[in-house]
Protein backbone atom coordinates (compact mmCIF):
# COMPACT_ATOMS: atom_id res chain seq x y z
CA UNK A 1 0.00 0.00 0.00
CA UNK A 2 1.02 3.62 -0.46
CA UNK A 3 1.89 5.79 2.55
CA UNK A 4 1.59 9.61 2.48
CA UNK A 5 4.89 11.43 2.10
CA UNK A 6 6.46 12.11 5.48
CA UNK A 7 4.01 9.86 7.31
CA UNK A 8 5.21 6.92 9.45
CA UNK A 9 5.65 3.77 7.41
CA UNK A 10 7.28 0.33 7.54
CA UNK A 11 10.97 0.26 6.63
CA UNK A 12 12.62 -2.93 5.45
CA UNK A 13 15.50 -3.77 7.76
CA UNK A 14 16.42 -7.22 6.40
CA UNK A 15 15.79 -8.69 2.98
CA UNK A 16 16.89 -12.04 1.59
CA UNK A 17 17.37 -12.59 -2.13
CA UNK A 18 15.41 -15.76 -2.81
CA UNK A 19 17.67 -16.62 -5.74
CA UNK A 20 21.08 -16.12 -4.13
CA UNK A 21 20.26 -16.22 -0.43
CA UNK A 22 22.17 -12.99 0.05
CA UNK A 23 21.06 -10.91 3.04
CA UNK A 24 20.81 -7.12 2.73
CA UNK A 25 20.15 -4.35 5.24
CA UNK A 26 17.95 -1.42 4.28
CA UNK A 27 19.81 1.86 4.65
CA UNK A 28 16.67 3.81 5.55
CA UNK A 29 15.86 1.39 8.37
CA UNK A 30 19.47 1.45 9.58
CA UNK A 31 19.40 5.25 9.61
CA UNK A 32 16.20 5.13 11.66
CA UNK A 33 17.87 2.85 14.22
CA UNK A 34 21.07 4.91 14.30
CA UNK A 35 19.03 7.98 15.23
CA UNK A 36 18.11 6.28 18.52
CA UNK A 37 20.85 6.93 21.07
CA UNK A 38 18.94 5.53 24.04
CA UNK A 39 18.50 1.84 24.89
CA UNK A 40 16.05 0.15 22.56
CA UNK A 41 13.45 -2.58 22.95
CA UNK A 42 12.31 -4.64 19.95
CA UNK A 43 9.02 -6.51 19.74
CA UNK A 44 9.07 -8.93 16.82
CA UNK A 45 6.16 -11.01 15.63
CA UNK A 46 6.98 -14.14 13.65
CA UNK A 47 4.98 -17.09 12.44
CA UNK A 48 3.56 -18.73 9.41
CA UNK A 49 2.37 -16.57 6.57
CA UNK A 50 -1.18 -15.24 6.65
CA UNK A 51 -1.72 -15.75 10.38
CA UNK A 52 -2.32 -12.08 11.21
CA UNK A 53 1.10 -11.05 12.54
CA UNK A 54 0.85 -7.57 11.07
CA UNK A 55 -2.56 -7.07 12.64
CA UNK A 56 -1.11 -7.55 16.13
CA UNK A 57 1.63 -5.02 15.42
CA UNK A 58 -0.91 -2.56 14.09
CA UNK A 59 -2.81 -2.82 17.36
CA UNK A 60 0.39 -1.81 19.13
CA UNK A 61 0.61 1.12 16.71
CA UNK A 62 -2.98 2.02 17.49
CA UNK A 63 -4.02 2.09 13.86
CA UNK A 64 -5.41 -0.31 11.33
CA UNK A 65 -3.24 0.59 8.35
CA UNK A 66 0.28 0.38 9.67
CA UNK A 67 2.04 -2.79 8.64
CA UNK A 68 0.40 -4.21 5.52
CA UNK A 69 -1.62 -7.39 5.93
CA UNK A 70 -2.02 -10.24 3.50
CA UNK A 71 -5.53 -11.37 2.59
CA UNK A 72 -4.36 -14.13 0.26
CA UNK A 73 -1.65 -16.72 -0.02
CA UNK A 74 1.02 -14.16 -0.91
CA UNK A 75 2.97 -12.73 2.08
CA UNK A 76 3.27 -8.94 2.14
CA UNK A 77 6.33 -8.53 4.33
CA UNK A 78 9.24 -10.23 2.55
CA UNK A 79 12.02 -10.02 5.13
CA UNK A 80 12.09 -8.10 8.41
CA UNK A 81 10.46 -4.68 8.68
CA UNK A 82 10.47 -2.02 11.38
CA UNK A 83 8.09 0.87 11.96
CA UNK A 84 9.72 4.21 11.12
CA UNK A 85 8.56 5.92 14.34
CA UNK A 86 9.79 4.17 17.48
CA UNK A 87 7.88 4.78 20.71
CA UNK A 88 9.46 6.72 23.51
CA UNK A 89 8.95 4.80 26.76
CA UNK A 90 9.99 5.11 30.40
CA UNK A 91 11.08 1.94 32.16
CA UNK A 92 10.31 0.91 35.73
CA UNK A 93 13.67 2.36 36.78
CA UNK A 94 12.69 5.77 35.39
CA UNK A 95 15.17 5.62 32.50
CA UNK A 96 14.02 6.45 28.99
CA UNK A 97 14.17 3.93 26.18
CA UNK A 98 12.54 3.47 22.79
CA UNK A 99 10.43 0.61 21.49
CA UNK A 100 10.67 -0.64 17.91
CA UNK A 101 8.14 -2.95 16.28
CA UNK A 102 9.45 -5.60 13.90
CA UNK A 103 7.33 -7.53 11.42
CA UNK A 104 8.54 -10.58 9.52
CA UNK A 105 7.82 -12.48 6.37
CA UNK A 106 6.04 -15.76 7.08
CA UNK A 107 8.73 -18.21 8.06
CA UNK A 108 7.28 -20.79 5.67
CA UNK A 109 6.14 -18.54 2.83
CA UNK A 110 5.41 -20.44 -0.36
CA UNK A 111 7.94 -18.60 -2.50
CA UNK A 112 11.04 -18.77 -0.31
CA UNK A 113 13.61 -21.39 0.53
CA UNK A 114 13.35 -23.23 3.83
CA UNK A 115 16.77 -21.92 4.82
CA UNK A 116 15.56 -18.35 4.28
CA UNK A 117 12.83 -18.88 6.84
CA UNK A 118 15.29 -20.22 9.40
CA UNK A 119 17.65 -17.33 8.79
CA UNK A 120 14.86 -14.79 9.16
CA UNK A 121 13.73 -16.49 12.35
CA UNK A 122 17.31 -16.50 13.64
CA UNK A 123 17.78 -12.82 12.83
CA UNK A 124 14.47 -11.91 14.46
CA UNK A 125 15.52 -13.76 17.63
CA UNK A 126 18.96 -12.14 17.59
CA UNK A 127 17.57 -8.63 17.20
CA UNK A 128 14.54 -8.82 19.51
CA UNK A 129 14.02 -8.22 23.19
CA UNK A 130 10.56 -9.79 22.96
CA UNK A 131 9.79 -12.51 20.44
CA UNK A 132 6.14 -13.28 19.67
CA UNK A 133 5.45 -16.53 17.82
CA UNK A 134 2.07 -16.13 16.19
CA UNK A 135 0.14 -19.34 15.55
CA UNK A 136 -3.38 -20.38 14.66
CA UNK A 137 -5.00 -22.85 17.03
CA UNK A 138 -3.81 -24.73 20.12
CA UNK A 139 -0.42 -26.25 20.88
CA UNK A 140 -0.57 -29.74 19.43
CA UNK A 141 1.76 -32.05 17.60
CA UNK A 142 1.28 -30.09 14.38
CA UNK A 143 2.08 -26.85 16.19
CA UNK A 144 5.28 -28.35 17.55
CA UNK A 145 6.18 -29.39 14.03
CA UNK A 146 5.62 -25.82 12.84
CA UNK A 147 7.83 -24.50 15.61
CA UNK A 148 10.50 -27.07 14.84
CA UNK A 149 12.32 -24.31 12.97
CA UNK A 150 13.21 -22.94 16.38
CA UNK A 151 15.25 -26.05 17.06
CA UNK A 152 17.32 -25.20 13.99
CA UNK A 153 18.28 -21.79 15.37
CA UNK A 154 21.29 -23.32 17.09
CA UNK A 155 22.59 -24.31 13.65
CA UNK A 156 22.39 -20.70 12.53
CA UNK A 157 23.52 -18.92 15.70
CA UNK A 158 26.61 -19.38 17.85
CA UNK A 159 27.39 -17.70 21.12
CA UNK A 160 31.08 -17.58 20.36
CA UNK A 161 33.37 -18.59 17.54
CA UNK A 162 34.06 -22.32 17.55
CA UNK A 163 31.12 -23.05 19.86
CA UNK A 164 29.39 -26.38 19.45
CA UNK A 165 25.65 -26.78 18.92
CA UNK A 166 25.11 -28.38 22.31
CA UNK A 167 27.16 -25.69 23.96
CA UNK A 168 25.23 -22.93 22.21
CA UNK A 169 21.85 -24.48 23.01
CA UNK A 170 22.60 -24.05 26.68
CA UNK A 171 24.36 -20.71 26.35
CA UNK A 172 21.98 -19.06 23.90
CA UNK A 173 19.34 -18.73 26.60
CA UNK A 174 21.28 -15.83 28.14
CA UNK A 175 20.96 -13.93 24.85
CA UNK A 176 17.51 -14.91 23.61
CA UNK A 177 14.54 -12.57 24.06
CA UNK A 178 11.43 -13.05 26.11
CA UNK A 179 9.19 -15.50 24.29
CA UNK A 180 5.42 -15.22 23.92
CA UNK A 181 3.54 -17.99 22.16
CA UNK A 182 0.44 -16.30 20.80
CA UNK A 183 -2.35 -18.74 20.00
CA UNK A 184 -4.89 -17.23 17.59
CA UNK A 185 -8.42 -18.53 17.00
CA UNK A 186 -8.08 -20.47 20.22
CA UNK A 187 -11.18 -22.47 20.98
CA UNK A 188 -10.24 -24.78 23.86
CA UNK A 189 -11.27 -24.32 27.47
CA UNK A 190 -8.13 -24.09 29.59
CA UNK A 191 -8.91 -26.69 32.18
CA UNK A 192 -7.01 -29.53 33.76
CA UNK A 193 -9.18 -32.12 35.45
CA UNK A 194 -11.86 -29.54 36.04
CA UNK A 195 -9.43 -26.88 37.29
CA UNK A 196 -8.96 -23.71 35.29
CA UNK A 197 -5.35 -23.19 34.22
CA UNK A 198 -3.57 -20.09 32.94
CA UNK A 199 -2.15 -19.87 29.42
CA UNK A 200 1.33 -20.10 30.92
CA UNK A 201 0.46 -23.32 32.73
CA UNK A 202 -1.02 -24.60 29.49
CA UNK A 203 2.27 -23.79 27.74
CA UNK A 204 4.39 -25.53 30.36
CA UNK A 205 2.18 -28.59 30.16
CA UNK A 206 2.48 -28.64 26.38
CA UNK A 207 6.27 -28.39 26.65
CA UNK A 208 6.54 -31.22 29.13
CA UNK A 209 8.16 -34.34 27.64
CA UNK A 210 5.71 -36.86 26.29
CA UNK A 211 5.83 -40.38 27.60
CA UNK A 212 6.67 -43.16 25.25
CA UNK A 213 9.46 -44.24 23.01
CA UNK A 214 10.30 -44.06 19.39
CA UNK A 215 11.84 -41.61 16.97
CA UNK A 216 8.70 -39.51 16.62
CA UNK A 217 8.27 -39.07 20.35
CA UNK A 218 11.96 -38.31 20.77
CA UNK A 219 11.83 -35.72 17.98
CA UNK A 220 8.85 -33.98 19.57
CA UNK A 221 10.50 -34.01 22.98
CA UNK A 222 13.63 -32.57 21.42
CA UNK A 223 11.56 -29.68 20.06
CA UNK A 224 10.02 -29.16 23.48
CA UNK A 225 13.44 -29.23 25.15
CA UNK A 226 14.90 -26.80 22.61
CA UNK A 227 12.10 -24.30 23.16
CA UNK A 228 12.52 -24.49 26.93
CA UNK A 229 16.32 -24.25 26.70
CA UNK A 230 16.31 -21.33 24.27
CA UNK A 231 13.55 -19.34 25.95
CA UNK A 232 13.69 -19.61 29.74
CA UNK A 233 11.56 -16.44 29.95
CA UNK A 234 8.42 -17.61 28.19
CA UNK A 235 4.69 -17.09 28.34
CA UNK A 236 1.55 -17.88 26.40
CA UNK A 237 -1.47 -15.84 25.36
CA UNK A 238 -4.68 -16.93 23.68
CA UNK A 239 -7.05 -15.02 21.41
CA UNK A 240 -10.41 -16.28 20.29
CA UNK A 241 -11.52 -16.06 16.70
CA UNK A 242 -12.38 -12.38 16.01
CA UNK A 243 -15.52 -13.13 13.97
CA UNK A 244 -17.26 -15.95 12.21
CA UNK A 245 -17.54 -14.31 8.79
CA UNK A 246 -14.47 -15.44 6.80
CA UNK A 247 -14.86 -12.72 4.17
CA UNK A 248 -15.09 -9.98 6.80
CA UNK A 249 -12.15 -11.49 8.66
CA UNK A 250 -9.97 -10.93 5.60
CA UNK A 251 -10.81 -7.20 5.83
CA UNK A 252 -9.93 -6.87 9.51
CA UNK A 253 -7.31 -4.24 8.76
CA UNK A 254 -9.91 -1.76 7.47
CA UNK A 255 -11.25 -0.95 10.94
CA UNK A 256 -11.16 2.76 11.66
CA UNK A 257 -9.35 3.94 14.78
CA UNK A 258 -12.49 5.47 16.23
CA UNK A 259 -14.25 2.16 15.76
CA UNK A 260 -11.94 0.49 18.26
CA UNK A 261 -13.08 0.16 21.86
CA UNK A 262 -12.82 3.42 23.87
CA UNK A 263 -10.74 1.65 26.51
CA UNK A 264 -8.30 0.53 23.82
CA UNK A 265 -8.10 3.99 22.29
CA UNK A 266 -7.48 5.51 25.73
CA UNK A 267 -4.60 3.11 26.30
CA UNK A 268 -3.01 4.02 22.98
CA UNK A 269 -3.16 7.75 23.83
CA UNK A 270 -1.24 7.46 27.10
CA UNK A 271 1.92 9.68 27.17
CA UNK A 272 4.25 6.71 27.45
CA UNK A 273 3.18 5.57 23.97
CA UNK A 274 4.27 8.79 22.27
CA UNK A 275 6.61 8.44 19.35
CA UNK A 276 10.06 9.84 18.75
CA UNK A 277 9.65 13.42 17.57
CA UNK A 278 5.89 13.64 18.08
CA UNK A 279 2.58 12.11 19.04
CA UNK A 280 1.88 8.44 18.47
CA UNK A 281 0.88 7.68 14.90
CA UNK A 282 -2.54 6.44 15.91
CA UNK A 283 -3.35 9.64 17.80
CA UNK A 284 -1.66 11.98 15.33
CA UNK A 285 -3.24 10.51 12.26
CA UNK A 286 -6.72 10.40 13.74
CA UNK A 287 -8.93 8.05 11.82
CA UNK A 288 -7.18 5.52 9.64
CA UNK A 289 -7.73 5.43 5.92
CA UNK A 290 -10.83 3.44 5.12
CA UNK A 291 -10.58 0.96 2.25
CA UNK A 292 -13.41 -0.08 0.02
CA UNK A 293 -15.10 -2.39 2.51
CA UNK A 294 -15.28 -1.48 6.21
CA UNK A 295 -15.57 -4.01 9.02
CA UNK A 296 -17.68 -2.54 11.80
CA UNK A 297 -16.33 -2.77 15.33
CA UNK A 298 -19.50 -4.42 16.54
CA UNK A 299 -18.84 -7.28 14.14
CA UNK A 300 -15.83 -8.30 16.26
CA UNK A 301 -16.54 -10.68 19.08
CA UNK A 302 -16.33 -8.97 22.49
CA UNK A 303 -14.04 -11.73 23.74
CA UNK A 304 -11.65 -10.96 20.88
CA UNK A 305 -11.73 -7.23 21.55
CA UNK A 306 -11.01 -7.78 25.22
CA UNK A 307 -8.25 -10.24 24.38
CA UNK A 308 -6.55 -7.81 21.97
CA UNK A 309 -6.65 -5.09 24.61
CA UNK A 310 -5.06 -7.38 27.19
CA UNK A 311 -2.47 -8.55 24.68
CA UNK A 312 -1.34 -5.03 23.81
CA UNK A 313 -1.03 -4.17 27.49
CA UNK A 314 0.98 -7.34 28.09
CA UNK A 315 3.34 -6.74 25.18
CA UNK A 316 3.96 -3.11 26.07
CA UNK A 317 4.55 -4.01 29.70
CA UNK A 318 6.88 -6.92 28.95
CA UNK A 319 8.83 -5.26 26.14
CA UNK A 320 11.97 -4.05 27.90
CA UNK A 321 15.25 -2.74 26.42
CA UNK A 322 17.33 -5.38 24.70
CA UNK A 323 20.49 -6.39 26.51
CA UNK A 324 23.60 -8.31 25.64
CA UNK A 325 24.65 -9.70 28.97
CA UNK A 326 24.10 -6.82 31.35
CA UNK A 327 24.67 -4.12 28.74
CA UNK A 328 21.65 -2.29 27.24
CA UNK A 329 21.67 -2.07 23.45
CA UNK A 330 21.11 1.31 21.80
CA UNK A 331 19.59 1.88 18.38
CA UNK A 332 23.04 2.57 16.97
CA UNK A 333 24.29 -0.74 18.29
CA UNK A 334 21.24 -2.67 17.06
CA UNK A 335 21.93 -1.35 13.55
CA UNK A 336 25.52 -2.54 13.90
CA UNK A 337 24.37 -5.98 15.05
CA UNK A 338 22.01 -6.28 12.08
CA UNK A 339 24.86 -5.46 9.71
CA UNK A 340 27.27 -7.83 11.46
CA UNK A 341 24.84 -10.77 11.43
CA UNK A 342 23.97 -10.13 7.78
CA UNK A 343 27.64 -9.95 6.81
CA UNK A 344 28.33 -13.26 8.58
CA UNK A 345 25.51 -14.97 6.68
CA UNK A 346 26.72 -13.55 3.36
CA UNK A 347 30.21 -14.84 4.09
CA UNK A 348 28.82 -18.32 4.59
CA UNK A 349 29.49 -18.23 8.31
CA UNK A 350 27.18 -18.72 11.26
CA UNK A 351 26.36 -15.43 13.03
CA UNK A 352 28.30 -15.43 16.28
CA UNK A 353 26.81 -13.32 19.04
CA UNK A 354 30.08 -12.72 20.84
CA UNK A 355 31.94 -11.77 17.66
CA UNK A 356 29.17 -9.50 16.38
CA UNK A 357 28.64 -7.94 19.78
CA UNK A 358 32.33 -7.37 20.30
CA UNK A 359 32.61 -5.70 16.90
CA UNK A 360 29.59 -3.50 17.58
CA UNK A 361 30.71 -2.72 21.12
CA UNK A 362 34.20 -1.85 19.93
CA UNK A 363 32.77 0.33 17.15
CA UNK A 364 30.51 2.06 19.66
CA UNK A 365 33.43 2.57 22.01
CA UNK A 366 35.50 3.96 19.16
CA UNK A 367 32.68 6.36 18.37
CA UNK A 368 32.50 7.31 22.02
CA UNK A 369 36.27 7.81 22.17
CA UNK A 370 36.21 9.98 19.04
CA UNK A 371 33.41 12.10 20.49
CA UNK A 372 35.32 12.36 23.77
CA UNK A 373 38.50 13.46 21.97
CA UNK A 374 36.51 16.12 20.11
CA UNK A 375 35.04 17.30 23.40
CA UNK A 376 38.52 17.46 24.94
CA UNK A 377 39.91 19.39 21.98
CA UNK A 378 37.05 21.90 21.98
CA UNK A 379 37.14 22.27 25.76
CA UNK A 380 40.90 22.85 26.11
CA UNK A 381 41.48 26.62 26.31
CA UNK A 382 45.03 26.95 25.02
CA UNK A 383 45.00 30.71 24.66
CA UNK A 384 43.38 31.39 28.01
CA UNK A 385 45.59 29.05 30.04
CA UNK A 386 48.87 30.41 31.45
CA UNK A 387 51.92 28.72 29.97
CA UNK A 388 52.77 27.12 33.28
CA UNK A 389 53.00 23.34 33.88
CA UNK A 390 50.63 23.48 36.84
CA UNK A 391 48.01 25.53 34.98
CA UNK A 392 48.26 23.33 31.89
CA UNK A 393 47.91 20.18 33.98
CA UNK A 394 44.88 21.59 35.76
CA UNK A 395 43.27 22.45 32.41
CA UNK A 396 44.14 18.98 31.09
CA UNK A 397 42.49 17.29 34.07
CA UNK A 398 39.40 19.47 33.72
CA UNK A 399 39.05 18.66 30.03
CA UNK A 400 39.85 15.00 30.69
CA UNK A 401 36.92 14.84 33.11
CA UNK A 402 34.62 16.37 30.47
CA UNK A 403 35.87 13.88 27.87
CA UNK A 404 35.33 10.95 30.22
CA UNK A 405 31.76 12.10 30.82
CA UNK A 406 31.12 12.17 27.07
CA UNK A 407 32.69 8.72 26.68
CA UNK A 408 30.60 7.31 29.51
CA UNK A 409 27.39 8.69 28.01
CA UNK A 410 28.06 6.98 24.66
CA UNK A 411 30.18 3.89 25.27
CA UNK A 412 27.97 0.88 25.89
CA UNK A 413 29.81 -2.40 26.25
CA UNK A 414 30.89 -4.92 28.81
CA UNK A 415 33.50 -3.67 31.30
CA UNK A 416 36.46 -5.26 29.51
CA UNK A 417 35.77 -3.67 26.11
CA UNK A 418 34.78 -0.37 27.68
CA UNK A 419 37.84 -0.44 29.91
CA UNK A 420 40.16 -1.08 26.98
CA UNK A 421 38.55 1.71 24.99
CA UNK A 422 38.72 4.06 27.96
CA UNK A 423 42.39 3.22 28.50
CA UNK A 424 43.04 3.96 24.84
CA UNK A 425 41.15 7.23 25.15
CA UNK A 426 43.13 8.28 28.22
CA UNK A 427 46.39 7.41 26.47
CA UNK A 428 45.34 9.39 23.39
CA UNK A 429 44.31 12.39 25.48
CA UNK A 430 47.53 12.18 27.48
CA UNK A 431 49.51 12.16 24.22
CA UNK A 432 47.49 15.10 22.91
CA UNK A 433 48.09 16.93 26.19
CA UNK A 434 51.83 16.31 26.04
CA UNK A 435 51.98 17.63 22.49
CA UNK A 436 49.93 20.66 23.47
CA UNK A 437 52.02 21.21 26.58
CA UNK A 438 55.24 20.92 24.59
CA UNK A 439 54.01 23.40 21.97
CA UNK A 440 52.76 25.89 24.57
CA UNK A 441 55.95 25.73 26.62
CA UNK A 442 58.08 25.97 23.47
CA UNK A 443 56.26 29.15 22.47
CA UNK A 444 56.69 30.45 25.99
CA UNK A 445 60.43 29.66 25.91
CA UNK A 446 60.74 31.48 22.58
CA UNK A 447 58.95 34.44 24.14
CA UNK A 448 61.42 34.34 27.04
CA UNK A 449 64.34 34.41 24.61
CA UNK A 450 62.89 37.38 22.76
CA UNK A 451 62.13 39.26 25.98
CA UNK A 452 65.62 38.61 27.36
CA UNK A 453 67.18 39.89 24.14
CA UNK A 454 65.17 43.09 24.44
CA UNK A 455 66.06 43.41 28.13
CA UNK A 456 69.76 42.88 27.36
CA UNK A 457 69.72 45.68 24.82
CA UNK A 458 67.88 47.97 27.24
CA UNK A 459 70.24 47.23 30.14
CA UNK A 460 73.35 47.53 27.98
CA UNK A 461 72.19 50.89 26.68
CA UNK A 462 71.44 52.05 30.23
CA UNK A 463 74.89 51.01 31.43
CA UNK A 464 76.51 52.95 28.64
CA UNK A 465 74.44 56.10 28.81
CA UNK A 466 73.50 56.76 32.44
CA UNK A 467 75.91 58.58 34.78
CA UNK A 468 75.04 56.99 38.11
CA UNK A 469 74.64 53.41 39.25
CA UNK A 470 71.21 54.25 40.70
CA UNK A 471 70.02 55.29 37.27
CA UNK A 472 71.31 52.02 35.81
CA UNK A 473 69.55 50.05 38.54
CA UNK A 474 66.32 51.89 37.76
CA UNK A 475 66.54 50.85 34.13
CA UNK A 476 67.21 47.24 35.19
CA UNK A 477 64.06 47.25 37.34
CA UNK A 478 62.04 48.65 34.44
CA UNK A 479 63.37 45.94 32.13
CA UNK A 480 62.53 43.18 34.67
CA UNK A 481 58.97 44.49 35.07
CA UNK A 482 58.45 44.51 31.30
CA UNK A 483 59.91 40.99 31.09
CA UNK A 484 57.61 39.72 33.83
CA UNK A 485 54.53 41.07 32.07
CA UNK A 486 55.49 39.67 28.67
CA UNK A 487 56.68 36.15 29.53
CA UNK A 488 55.51 32.90 31.09
CA UNK A 489 56.59 29.29 31.36
CA UNK A 490 58.86 27.21 33.53
CA UNK A 491 62.00 28.75 32.04
CA UNK A 492 60.92 32.29 32.85
CA UNK A 493 62.59 32.83 36.23
CA UNK A 494 65.53 30.42 35.89
CA UNK A 495 66.45 32.06 32.60
CA UNK A 496 66.07 35.51 34.15
CA UNK A 497 68.33 34.54 37.06
CA UNK A 498 71.07 33.33 34.73
CA UNK A 499 70.51 36.34 32.51
CA UNK A 500 70.87 38.81 35.37
CA UNK A 501 73.97 37.05 36.64
CA UNK A 502 75.50 37.38 33.22
CA UNK A 503 74.13 40.84 32.56
CA UNK A 504 75.25 42.24 35.90
CA UNK A 505 78.77 41.20 35.06
CA UNK A 506 78.53 42.81 31.65
CA UNK A 507 76.66 45.76 33.10
CA UNK A 508 79.27 46.37 35.82
CA UNK A 509 82.05 45.99 33.28
CA UNK A 510 80.31 48.42 30.93
CA UNK A 511 79.64 50.84 33.76
CA UNK A 512 83.22 50.57 35.09
CA UNK A 513 84.52 50.98 31.59
CA UNK A 514 82.32 54.01 31.18
CA UNK A 515 83.49 55.36 34.53
CA UNK A 516 87.11 54.69 33.63
CA UNK A 517 86.59 56.37 30.32
CA UNK A 518 85.01 59.32 32.04
CA UNK A 519 87.81 59.42 34.61
CA UNK A 520 90.45 59.08 31.92
CA UNK A 521 88.81 61.89 30.07
CA UNK A 522 88.76 64.02 33.18
CA UNK A 523 92.39 63.14 33.93
CA UNK A 524 93.31 63.98 30.40
CA UNK A 525 91.45 67.23 30.64
CA UNK A 526 93.12 67.94 34.00
CA UNK A 527 96.50 67.15 32.55
CA UNK A 528 95.83 69.40 29.63
CA UNK A 529 94.67 72.12 31.96
CA UNK A 530 97.74 71.58 34.13
CA UNK A 531 99.98 71.73 31.12
CA UNK A 532 98.29 74.88 29.99
CA UNK A 533 98.60 76.34 33.48
CA UNK A 534 102.21 75.26 33.63
CA UNK A 535 102.87 76.84 30.26
CA UNK A 536 101.11 79.97 31.36
CA UNK A 537 103.07 79.95 34.61
CA UNK A 538 106.27 79.43 32.73
CA UNK A 539 105.40 82.24 30.36
CA UNK A 540 104.53 84.43 33.32
CA UNK A 541 107.73 83.45 35.03
CA UNK A 542 109.68 84.26 31.87
CA UNK A 543 107.90 87.52 31.61
CA UNK A 544 108.57 88.21 35.28
CA UNK A 545 112.18 87.26 34.85
CA UNK A 546 112.44 89.49 31.89
CA UNK A 547 110.75 92.28 33.80
CA UNK A 548 113.05 91.66 36.74
CA UNK A 549 116.03 91.73 34.45
CA UNK A 550 114.71 94.88 32.91
CA UNK A 551 114.18 96.35 36.33
CA UNK A 552 117.66 95.33 37.31
CA UNK A 553 118.97 96.76 34.10
CA UNK A 554 117.08 99.96 34.73
CA UNK A 555 118.30 100.06 38.31
CA UNK A 556 121.81 99.42 37.13
CA UNK A 557 121.46 102.08 34.49
CA UNK A 558 120.06 104.41 37.05
CA UNK A 559 122.86 103.65 39.44
CA UNK A 560 125.34 104.13 36.70
CA UNK A 561 123.73 107.31 35.68
CA UNK A 562 123.66 108.44 39.23
CA UNK A 563 127.32 107.65 39.53
CA UNK A 564 128.00 109.42 36.32
CA UNK A 565 125.96 112.33 37.44
CA UNK A 566 127.72 112.43 40.72
CA UNK A 567 131.00 112.33 38.94
CA UNK A 568 129.95 115.07 36.65
CA UNK A 569 128.83 117.13 39.56
CA UNK A 570 132.09 116.66 41.22
CA UNK A 571 133.89 117.60 38.13
CA UNK A 572 131.66 120.55 37.63
CA UNK A 573 132.15 121.55 41.12
CA UNK A 574 135.86 121.41 40.64
CA UNK A 575 135.66 123.42 37.48
CA UNK A 576 133.49 126.05 39.12
CA UNK A 577 135.88 126.55 41.77
CA UNK A 578 138.55 126.88 39.31
CA UNK A 579 136.63 129.30 37.16
CA UNK A 580 134.45 132.01 38.24
CA UNK A 581 131.15 130.83 39.14
CA UNK A 582 129.37 128.03 37.57
CA UNK A 583 129.29 128.66 33.82
CA UNK A 584 128.46 125.44 31.81
CA UNK A 585 127.65 123.18 34.81
CA UNK A 586 124.35 124.91 35.19
CA UNK A 587 122.91 122.88 32.37
CA UNK A 588 123.44 119.63 34.33
CA UNK A 589 121.31 120.62 37.21
CA UNK A 590 118.59 118.20 37.88
CA UNK A 591 115.16 119.16 36.73
CA UNK A 592 112.29 119.32 39.11
CA UNK A 593 111.36 115.73 39.81
CA UNK A 594 114.91 114.40 39.99
CA UNK A 595 115.55 113.72 36.27
CA UNK A 596 117.80 115.21 33.76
Amino acid sequence: MEYPAGAPAPLQLISIDSATGRVSCGEEALACLRSIKTPIGVVSVCGRARTGKSYILNQLLGQSTGFQLAHSHRPCTKGLWIWSKPFRRVGPDGNEYHLVLLDSEGIDAYDQRAQDGVQLLSLAVLLSSMFVFNQMGPIDEAALDRLSLVTQITKHIRVRAGGAAAEDASELSTFTPSFLWLLRDFYLDLEDEGRKVSPREYLETALSPSAGAGAAVEAKNQIRGSIKALFPDRDCFTLVRPMHDERALNRLNTLQQEQLRPEFQEQQLRPEFQEVGGQHAGAAAGAAVVLSTVVQQEQLRPEFQEGVSKLTRLLLARAQPKRIGFVPVSGVMLAGLAEAYSAAINEGAVPTIATAWQGVAEAECRRAAAAAEDAYRLEFNVEGTPAEPEALLEEHLRCMAAAKAVFKSIAVAEPRVRGEAKAGLIAALQHRYELTREAVLARAAAGVDQALLSAAQQISTAARLHKTWAEVQGQVSTAIAAYDAATAGPTKWPRLTVFLQQQYGHMVADFVQKCEADAEKKISEARTAAREAEWKLSAAENKANKAEIRVRDLVSAEEALKLQLSAERQRHSSSSRSSSGGGWLACFRPSEGGGF
